[in-house]
């Protein structure tokens, strides 16, 4: 995976409000630099987000990998 990382330079900053601060970042980076997913063994957590980004998936990283 990480062969496929690049570096996303934020310059503003998003509150998707997950009940747990410390995850909005992913959230953030995944917004911004235009990803299709965030893998996460936190599904529910993502959910219960107030703002939605529309084609931003959240799956588990065995959904991921079954997808690739």
């Amino acid at each position: 995976m990480a062969s496929r990382y690049h570096w996303i330079r934020v310059y503003y900053v998003w509150r998707p409000d997950l009940p747990d601060e410390a995850e909005n970042h992913a959230v953030e980076l995944a917004a911004v630099g235009g990803s299709e997913a965030i893998a996460t063994h936190n599904t529910r957590a993502f959910a219960r987000t107030e703002l939605r980004f529309s084609g931003l998936r959240v799956m588990t990283t065995g959904e991921l990998i079954a997808e690739d």
